[in-house]
């Protein structure tokens, strides 16, 4: 990878020049041809759809400072990112682009970075005018799907989360620290696709589950995992082949199928954790949090409203009926469901339904005639939200850094 680095932050970047950034080691070796600057160091801006307003994280040799700003819809919300020092002017900004997909998993926020490197000696004091105009959100907005803020106890939580999940990448070997990185890079691009298209943001969580299933799902796979294993077994019986031939046959067909959607459904059956089946739709319970937030910074105004508010099962009581509520034992027919939709899109550019686009963690049940005008009962496609979370519990629970 060193030999191939090639630093163009003012225009195209690939990932492939930023991955092993956060890695010292990794770094070292990467710009080993490059003149080190001992002393001198920078910042780069990250650009956060919610405002971070619970004072600076420093973390081993960087530093986060967010920009005092009250939440705006229209705008990003800044966030000053202190490089170690040993980065230059044009690599530092390929460390803001490591971090980011790390720190949007953490906070289940769109997080991006901005490809500029400022003197830290001489930081902007705000989030400067030029980012504002050329980049005026991380995604046009408001929706409010996913710019909805997090309360201050949530989000020191998630950034909780954040230092956690670092310090674990800073342990693993080099092929899961690759992997599990990917994968973060993989969900941030989903979160920022969301708005743009949902079918391509739903693909990109599929493919994060992917990338770290491929590394960490050590499981054999045999003859009868193949989806068409039984149609192979007829076709030997119909054509009489030898059983010695048969078994080579066999063999072959395992060694030559990589068993994806099967690695995908595995992993999730694997990490998502029980308290996900059990836990409120996170969506409700954030806007819950939030305003209950304000309520309590602005007793006077709201004093009455917060005497008579209600549970959050009590206001969002039609999001754990059975026809939305995606059951433990749904779940490998859904997620199967899931990859063929991931199939559809990817090969063929087929939307999805609708419903993926409801803002809450829901999948309907969907009524259906068959051909023989008999009625049938389907479990859709659950809507992104519920996905996103999947996913988010998933590789959290993988890393073991959940926090319920």
């Amino acid at each position: 990878m060193g030999e191939s680095l090639k630093i163009k932050t003012s225009g195209i970047l690939s990932f492939d020049d930023c991955e092993k950034v956060l890695r010292p080691e990794m770094r070292r070796e990467l710009f080993k041809f490059l003149p080190v600057e001992k002393e001198k160091q920078y910042c780069v801006i990250l650009l956060s759809e919610i405002p971070i307003t619970v004072g600076e994280i420093t973390l081993d040799d960087f530093k986060l400072v967010p920009f005092s700003e009250k939440w705006h819809p229209f705008k990003p919300h800044g966030l000053l990112l202190y490089v170690p020092i040993g980065f230059d002017s044009l690599t530092a900004p390929l460390f803001g682009e490591a971090l980011a997909p790390v720190l949007s998993f953490s906070l289940r926020r769109r997080v991006k970075a901005h490809r500029r490197a400022y003197d830290a000696m001489n930081p902007p004091k705000k989030l400067p005018e030029d980012v504002s105009i050329r980049l005026p959100s991380v995604s046009v907005g408001p929706e409010l799907s996913l710019q909805q803020p997090l309360s201050k106890n949530e989000q020191a939580r998630r950034l909780e989360t954040f230092v956690k999940i670092y310090k674990k990448l800073m342990e693993m070997d080099e092929k899961e620290y690759l992997a599990t990185l990917r994968a973060f890079r993989l969900y941030q691009l989903s979160l920022l696709n969301y708005r743009e298209d949902i079918g391509l943001a739903y693909t990109l969580l599929v493919a994060a589950i992917e990338s770290v299933a491929n590394c960490f799902l050590d499981i054999k796979f045999t003859f009868d995992d193949l989806p068409d294993a039984e149609n192979w077994n007829k076709l030997f019986n119909e054509l009489k082949i030898p059983e010695p031939h048969v078994a080579k046959i066999k063999d072959k067909l395992v060694k030559r199928t990589q068993f994806l959607g099967l690695k995908f459904r595995k992993f999730i059956a694997k990490y998502l954790p029980d308290s996900f089946w059990t836990s409120p739709d996170s969506r409700a319970i954030e806007l819950d949090d939030y305003i209950n937030e304000l309520r309590k910074e602005h007793l006077d105004h709201f004093e009455a409203e917060y005497r008579k508010q209600r549970n959050h099962f009590e206001s969002y009581w039609w999001l754990y009926t059975s026809e939305r509520k995606v059951t433990k034992n749904e779940l490998d027919s859904v997620l199967k469901a899931i990859y063929d939709l991931r199939s559809q899109f990817a090969h063929r550019g087929k939307s999805p339904p609708f419903e993926v686009a409801d803002a809450f963690e829901t999948a309907e049940i969907k009524v259906e005639i068959d051909d023989k005008g008999r009625i049938k009962y389907r479990r859709a496609i659950p809507s992104y939200f519920w996905f996103e979370r999947v996913v988010y519990e998933s590789i959290a629970n993988l890393l073991g850094v959940r926090m319920d």
